[in-house]
């Protein structure tokens, strides 16, 4: 037993107090670290979620911008659509025909020794129905029909409606001037001359096979009524045309007989009478529109300088003027 009055050994309740609150403000201190880390963390959150609130409303903003100009943008593209449709009903007298067509090679015009055979093409039979039920004495004789891939525009004249439904026979010429050779899986082989008849003519260049690509562009054709052209422009490649074409005017006439339409844009290729080498022309300008039939017509036709000359003639002029610069320096020096 312990006397009375004397205190057990170990730690005094002074040192027990002591050592409680140093415990307690150890604890204390823990807690407020903690806190402020939970607040640190929160205020991290809070300023993620404000900067993706931000980031969604400027994407927002951004789409609604893009489809307003979009819905704009639609709204213009229809009225011009609408307003072209309209001048091309007054134009066809109110006759519409159009369809996308997938293209085909078609010499079919060749094989009926028909004369105007470059842009004679032919369509299936709802293309003709199409035209006949809207027909009330406005579509008569030739009938014309503009052809577009993408940028690439021209016209041909009607064979017959006897081309599979879906599709359009289109001869050399026509392919050519629409750029599909590639897409067509045939290359022209220049320099093949064909005799039709009893005149020495060059028909259309022979097409030689090639692999096909997978799939075909659409060519959209559309029912167009031209009037008869007046005038035309064309513009050999090479500056070897004037020289070794021979009779340039016999030659045209003879070429341009194979044709029942120009468009600009148009590239022909036209023959030496002596030797059969093919001369490339560009159509630059025609009147008095962009587009003309010239059957039964008399056509004025223009031969501009060629390419090569007006190339060569632009790269004398540049040396000139850059010999001319160069002379201003060595006198400023």
């Amino acid at each position: 037993r312990r006397p009375p009055g004397v205190q057990p050994l170990g730690a005094t309740p002074s040192a027990r107090s002591s050592e409680m609150d140093f415990e307690l403000a150890m604890g204390q201190k823990r807690l407020e670290k903690e806190a402020s880390k939970r607040k640190v963390a929160q205020e991290a959150v809070a300023e993620r979620q404000r900067r993706e609130r931000e980031r969604v409303d400027v994407l927002r903003r951004e789409q609604e911008t893009v489809a307003a100009a979009e819905r704009e943008a639609a709204l213009e593209a229809a009225a011009k659509l609408r307003a072209r449709h309209e001048v091309l009903l007054e134009k066809n007298k109110g006759v519409w025909a159009s369809q996308a067509l997938t293209p085909q090679l078609s010499t079919s015009a060749e094989a009926k020794g028909i004369r105007r055979r470059a842009d004679k093409i032919t369509l299936p039979r709802s293309f003709g129905e199409s035209l006949r039920a809207q027909h009330d004495g406005s579509v008569h004789g030739p009938m014309y029909f503009e052809l577009s891939v993408g940028a690439r525009v021209t016209h041909a004249a009607l064979l017959d409606f006897d081309s599979p439904e879906g599709v359009v026979g289109l001869p050399p010429k026509v392919i050519r001037c629409l750029g599909l050779e590639a897409a067509l899986g045939c290359e022209p082989a220049p320099g093949v001359d064909a005799i039709m008849g009893d005149t020495a003519q060059v028909v259309a260049p022979v097409f030689m096979p090639q692999p096909r690509v997978a799939a075909l562009p659409q060519v959209t054709v559309a029912y167009r009524a031209l009037v008869a052209g007046t005038y035309a422009k064309l513009q050999p490649v090479h500056s070897s045309f004037q020289r070794d074409l021979g009779d340039i005017k016999t030659a045209m006439e003879l070429e341009l007989h194979t044709h029942a339409t120009l468009s600009e844009g148009d590239t022909v290729i036209v023959r030496s009478l002596e030797d059969g080498q093919p001369h490339e022309l560009r159509v630059i300008s025609l009147l008095p529109h962009p587009a003309v039939s010239i059957v039964d017509t008399d056509l004025e036709v223009d031969i501009a300088p060629s390419v090569e000359a007006e190339s060569a003639q632009a790269a004398e002029r540049a040396s000139v003027a850059a010999a001319a610069v160069a002379a201003q320096r060595a006198e400023a020096a």
